[in-house]
């Protein structure tokens, strides 16, 4: 997850940054409205949901609405409001609890000198450890149905979409939320170097003491390209070639970094089948 923890560590956003599946903008809120308290919990449920990543409020932003221009801020009252609503919300709508924290930072640029500076406000959200994470529907004004209603969000881009009942098994994965977590977090500039590591079991010859199955280690240097957590697979692919290589995100047994790059341990092996390299499931 991306680290942002101070005003400087926002300033690369800027002209470069448009909303993700981990970055979610925000002119300013209303924290009074019944429908924006439900917002609150829903945006913190969809990152936990997904990798985790950010809510920044006080984002001036493109007339797409998308890419990161600059932080006009918002007051000190305002975001004292919508850090405690934010607070409040997760914590009464959210099951299970995800794991967030609310920072505001001052703005810098060019502050009025006739008010008070403003801030922007940064909602840090991990990935849920949980998942998947409920928000309780419940509304002041609601009917009994909508009243038991939960709803269970997640980011795709910068869209936020909505678990269906037979996709519940992936989000429940560990091992597949911890390998997503794992190299996401591999920055950029270090993803093309990744080795992925698999063990080869063969028979041997002869009829001596010891005979059967040998293992030997096999490996393959690669790219990292991309996660896709509700298909379950990571893209890969060798160093400047254009064909991914998927492996279910299940079958990734650890990921750690080593002296010369990054390196994954599989589950399975990868084989050359019609002259391409393809996952091979353990059989």
């Amino acid at each position: 997850m991306r680290m942002l923890t101070s005003w400087e560590s926002l300033q690369p956003l800027v002209g470069r940054s448009s909303e993700s599946a981990d970055l979610d903008f925000k002119e300013t809120l209303d924290p009074t409205k019944d429908r924006n308290r439900i917002e609150f919990a829903k945006d913190v449920a969809a990152l936990a949901n997904t990798l985790g990543g950010h809510v920044l409020i006080g984002v001036s932003t493109d007339t797409k609405r998308t890419l990161c221009t600059g932080f006009h801020g918002i007051d000190r009252t305002l975001a004292a409001d919508i850090i405690e609503t934010f607070e409040k919300q997760v914590k009464e709508r959210c099951l299970p609890s995800p794991v967030f924290n609310v920072r505001s930072f001052d703005v810098r640029n060019s502050p009025d000198v006739h008010n008070p500076p403003k801030v922007v406000v940064v909602v840090a959200v991990e990935s849920s450890a949980r998942a998947p994470i409920g928000v309780h529907l419940r509304q002041d004004k609601a009917g009994p149905l909508v009243d038991k209603g939960w709803a269970f969000p997640f980011r795709v881009g910068s869209l936020t979409e909505y678990l269906h009942p037979d996709q519940f098994g992936v989000y429940e994965s560990m091992t597949a939320r911890r390998a997503a977590a794992i190299l996401t977090s591999i920055p950029e500039n270090e993803r093309q170097h990744l080795t992925l590591r698999w063990v080869v079991h063969a028979e041997r010859s002869g009829s001596g003491f010891g005979d059967g199955q040998h293992a030997r280690l096999d490996f393959l240097e690669v790219e990292f390209r991309s996660i896709d957590l509700l298909g379950n697979a990571a893209s890969f692919c060798k160093p400047s070639a254009s064909e991914s290589i998927d492996i279910p995100l299940d079958q990734i047994q650890t990921v750690w970094k080593t002296a010369k790059g990054w390196a994954a341990s599989i589950s399975g092996s990868l084989q050359e089948s019609e002259g391409e390299l393809q996952y091979w499931p353990p059989v």
